[in-house]
């Protein structure tokens, strides 16, 4: 299976080239309730608020980062690390007008970024997964925000986003209710099938979602075999964030 890269946009560098999933299984539970599988287009749980924590010094970021995305044995038994194992470089990319990733020279505050992808071989029972988790630090949690309600806009916009970088394409893009949870100040979830461009291999459903809590994003990306389907990358996908969340420091 490809290892696709959490999505990423002009807020997000998330979220894998996946995440992200994200991405992207990219590259953590509990208190989360399933994602319906039926379209929709629920506000966020949260915004920004006027009281944004203090800003961060630069050199404190990535170590942060660094800290809250999953490795391999954090996910379950049997995972193991994906290709390109850990993406932290600062440079972003867009979703342009054309639903195609390009680069973007375009700031958005993030001043810290972890991606790490994973990947569970198919092996008895198990169902085989590829996915990504990482972490986004901003400057400001109004930043954050943004990078989360950039996500919503591209799914809006985009039935089909082209990856040309890593051969990836994704369609059937559509925003869902996001997993319930108290961790975080707000949360967006979205569902489709990813592809390589090329054709090959067929289609696999994908989960990606990203979680924002202060000036700190989350996000996870799962893809399962068609076999599968939805419900086994939701599953998984609830318990990523669940890691992910508990590992951020109060803000």
């Amino acid at each position: 299976m490809t290892h696709p890269f959490i999505r990423k946009t002009t807020a997000v560098c998330g979220l894998a080239s996946v995440l992200l999933l994200s991405a992207c299984a990219g590259s953590g539970s509990g208190g989360a309730t399933a994602p319906s599988s039926a379209a929709a287009a629920p506000s966020a749980t949260g915004a920004a608020g006027s009281s944004a924590p203090a800003v961060r010094e630069a050199p404190d970021a990535p170590a942060l980062a660094a800290s809250v995305a999953l490795k391999p044995q954090e996910w379950a038994a049997g995972f193991v690390p994906g290709e390109p194992y850990e993406v932290a470089a600062l440079a972003e990319r867009m979703v342009d007008t054309s639903c195609e990733y390009v680069p973007s020279s375009e700031g958005t505050g993030r001043i810290g970024t972890m991606t790490r992808a994973v990947r569970r071989p198919a092996a008895g029972a198990a169902t085989a997964v590829t996915g990504r988790s990482s972490a986004d630090v901003y400057v400001r949690a109004e930043d954050a925000h943004e990078a989360v309600s950039a996500l919503r806009t591209d799914a809006r916009r985009c039935q089909q986003v082209v990856d040309g970088r890593y051969g990836r394409k994704y369609r059937a893009t559509r925003e869902v209710a996001p997993p319930r949870t108290t961790a975080a100040d707000e949360v967006y979830a979205e569902e489709g099938q990813a592809s390589a461009l090329d054709g090959t291999a067929g289609e696999f459903p994908f989960v990606r979602v990203a979680a924002r809590k202060g000036a700190t994003v989350v996000g996870v990306f799962v893809e399962v075999e068609q076999a599968q389907g939805l419900t086994a990358a939701r599953e998984q996908s609830r318990t990523v964030l669940a890691a992910l969340l508990a590992k951020v420091p109060p803000q």
